[in-house]
């Protein structure tokens, strides 16, 4: 989380932007291992959570 954030205001990104924090089914790269549903079910909090600690 303190990674993402750092990047997310290094560079300028809105993490709850689209496109910025996104998982494996968003892009077009294939067969993945990932954790799947459960944390792709989680991105909107963790963009929130992203947001909100660089405010």
């Amino acid at each position: 989380m303190l990674l993402t954030a750092w990047l997310c205001q290094k560079y300028k990104l809105n993490p709850v932007g689209k496109g910025v924090i996104v998982g494996h089914r968003d892009l077009n790269v294939g067969e993945t291992d990932c954790p799947g549903k459960y944390l792709y079910a989680e991105l909107g909090a963790i963009r929130r959570r992203v947001r909100d600690f660089n405010n």
